[in-house]
């Protein structure tokens, strides 16, 4: 019995001394993670920035009676309209501005016009200066315009309202 009970207390003593180590271990890593963690927030001056919106919507021209039931507003790279024309021929006209004020060159994906525009429609929507595969380098301004206009190649005197978002995609240039 003499030789199981030094068998017994050399297992036991081994046992203590892992247990003591891996005492010491949780302590330290304890004592590491318990420090709050600081995070380098500043930033260079060369970091890509990818920043492109409208800026502005301008009413240029107004043919016959057609007048707008609430002034337009953009958000982003998304404009929208809300207009009532009276009469073949009415139309608006708007130029929109849009800037690249990141550090990335952008190309144009697509223009989504919603609803789309179809043969019958009494109003369409059209947007010219801007076109798909156009480049918007950095800091700089374009400008595009919006027109409304009464389909002529229907004949009515209907006077219709309409709804309409443009909507422009783009893409960092490669």
């Amino acid at each position: 019995m003499k030789k199981q009970d030094k068998t017994n207390n050399k297992y036991k003593n081994y046992l203590l001394i892992v247990l003591a180590i891996l005492s010491i271990f949780l302590i330290g890593g304890y004592a590491v993670f318990a420090q709050p963690l600081a995070f380098n927030t500043t930033f260079s001056n060369n970091e890509n920035i990818w920043d492109i919106r409208f800026t502005s919507i301008d009413k240029k021209v107004v043919i016959g009676s057609a007048g707008e039931l609430q002034a337009p507003n953009y958000n982003h790279t998304r404009a929208t309209f809300k207009v009532l024309l009276k009469s073949p021929g009415d139309s608006i006209t708007y130029d929109l501005t849009i800037k690249n004020a990141g550090t990335i060159d952008a190309k144009v994906d697509s223009i989504n016009i919603t609803p789309e525009n179809k043969p019958n429609d009494l109003v369409w929507f059209t947007t010219d200066d801007i076109y798909v595969g156009d480049v918007l380098k950095a800091n700089e301004e374009k400008y595009m315009t919006v027109t409304v206009r009464y389909n002529k190649a229907i004949e009515s005197n209907i006077a219709y309202n309409k709804d309409c978002m443009i909507l422009i995609n783009f893409s960092q240039k490669s």
